[in-house]
């Protein structure tokens, strides 16, 4: 797991490994809640469901999960100056926490894009970068 900062901002999360039982990738903070899930045959969750209550948010949070191909993603700040760039392989994923992202589809791609909702368009586009 390779966290992303600026200026001590997190502004991503990159996993290319997938880390063994059961493990929050982001902090009980964060408005998009991922955890990632290894377990052994036969382990079972229990039945349950998610009580409804009011959730405040002020920022989208988006999770980049590759299926197929290779994606390179352009990590922005929150200044919407380029951190860093990477690449997704199948079995990568990229979680958005601020900044901005830019995507190029280096080959014939499928990539999941899961993002916390309900939607509203927010896009603010960057002027400045390649894509």
């Amino acid at each position: 797991m390779e966290k992303i900062y600026y200026n001590k901002i997190l502004l991503g999360i990159l996993i290319r490994k997938f880390p063994a039982g059961v493990k929050a990738i982001t902090s009980d903070s964060e408005p998009l809640q991922v955890v990632s899930l290894r377990r052994r045959k036969g382990e079972t969750v229990r039945p349950h469901l998610h009580a409804k209550r009011l959730r405040r948010i002020s920022n989208t949070q988006t999770c980049f999960v590759a299926i197929k191909g290779k994606i390179k993603i352009d990590i922005y700040n929150n200044q919407k100056k380029l951190v860093k760039s990477l690449t997704l392989s199948p079995g990568n994923f990229f979680i958005s926490l601020s900044g901005g992202h830019a995507i190029t589809y280096l080959t014939d791609s499928e990539m999941i894009e899961i993002k916390n909702g309900p939607f509203k368009e927010d896009k603010v586009i960057i002027m400045n970068c390649a894509n």
